[in-house]
């Protein structure tokens, strides 16, 4: 118990508690990178995340009910809950105004981490959620419910367009238009499949713009997107998102002709898949915006020759990318720009030859974000 006398303690890294209870007016700090577990968080006071590297909060119960109190945590952390097959019960993370609550249908997610970033000035691009004010717990609800996770980020504030601090109306915002939010959170589910749940969030009183009412704060969610360059006629390209729609016509709708995948020979595809290049055909210069979830890792499988391969959502250098058997690559990797030219790295969008001595897996991995893809955090 942390006691409201207690003048805010440090809790040290890698902590145990069987029950973590702050107190009304109590005070507790989580130092920058530190990990913390409790079975249960019941929490009256604040719970104060460090600057620099995000806390981690584990709660190691998986019943909704063991994070409760009206206190909050603030700063930037991340906190994991398992979840608990059936309960449709609240399962509270930042505060009791930021929660997500699954229907009843459906095998639930093993485990959900949700990332707080709260006190942020960051530039977006949004989709409106409809959603609703509960002004008594400064609660943002959403209206509707969502069937899976995809790296769900929800601002709890009305944007402003560039430095003239008009709001963007509801009906008016259309991603990737820029704007600006004043706090998110990341919202990633691991398993589970046919469940629904909705989802409340938290907001500040201070957050709410000038001369603006508060029932007119709404909820947002960030898109992640890859735009990238194409040239006139002939490219390899490849899927480097996870998208709800793998259709060549939906994934490159720009595109003049079919997708040719090699398999030894040219073959047509209509629906695009991860892992793999593709011949595809444009009528111009341009650029192509794909929307989907990031993929920082992949698992390539290649049959013993040339192979045409597919990217990652991050620039990876060809340095990187192992194999199994070991030590079956024998050709740099290949792109293509008017002719053929070795890489020193694969880029998102791209597709390249490689050529194997085997059959086997290329294993892709990225753990260095890029800071030109566009990615919301």
């Amino acid at each position: 118990v942390i006691p409201s006398s207690l003048c805010a303690p440090t809790i040290p890294n890698g902590f145990q508690f069987g029950k973590l209870q702050v107190d009304t007016s109590g005070t507790v700090n989580i130092g920058a990178g530190t990990t913390l577990y409790a079975s249960q968080l019941s929490n009256g006071g604040i719970i104060a995340a460090q600057s620099g590297s995000y806390p981690t909060i584990i709660i190691t119960d998986s019943q909704s009910q063991r994070v409760s109190g009206n206190g909050k945590i603030t700063g930037r952390f991340r906190m994991v809950r398992p979840i608990a097959q059936g309960d449709t019960g609240k399962y509270q993370y930042e505060s009791a105004g930021t929660y997500i609550k699954f229907g009843t249908g459906g095998t639930f997610p093993d485990s959900v981490t949700m990332t707080t970033y709260a006190d942020s000035l960051l530039i977006l691009s949004v989709d409106p959620i409809s959603s609703h004010v509960v002004t008594a717990t400064n609660t943002l609800v959403a209206d509707t419910s969502w069937t899976h996770f995809s790296t769900i980020r929800a601002g709890g504030v009305i944007p402003v367009v560039g430095e003239e601090n008009v709001p963007v109306s509801i009906s008016s915002v259309k991603t990737p238009d820029p704007v600006v939010l004043h706090r998110f959170y990341d919202i990633k589910g691991e398993g589970g499949s046919g469940f629904d749940y909705r989802i409340a969030i938290h907001y500040e009183t201070s957050e709410i713009p000038a001369g603006r009412d508060e029932d007119s704060l709404r909820m947002f969610i960030t898109g992640y997107y890859i735009a990238e360059p194409v040239n006139q006629f002939w490219n390899i390209v490849s899927v480097p998102v996870t998208s709800e729609d793998y259709s060549k016509s939906s994934l490159f709708p720009s595109a003049i002709a079919d997708a040719f995948a090699y398999i030894g020979g040219y073959v047509p595809q209509g629906a695009l898949v991860n892992g793999v290049g593709y011949w595809l055909k444009f009528s111009s210069n341009q650029v192509v915006t794909m929307y989907g979830e990031e993929r920082r890792s992949d698992s390539v499988y290649v049959v013993t020759g040339w192979n045409l391969i597919g990217t990652l959502s991050e620039t990876i250098p060809v340095t990187s990318v192992t194999s199994n058997p070991p030590s079956i690559i024998e050709s740099p990797f290949f792109e293509y720009y008017s002719g053929y030219y070795a890489s020193s790295v694969l880029k998102p969008m791209k597709g390249y030859w490689v050529k194997v001595s085997s059959a086997g897996v290329l294993y892709l991995n990225s753990t260095v974000i890029q800071s030109r893809i566009n990615k919301r955090k």
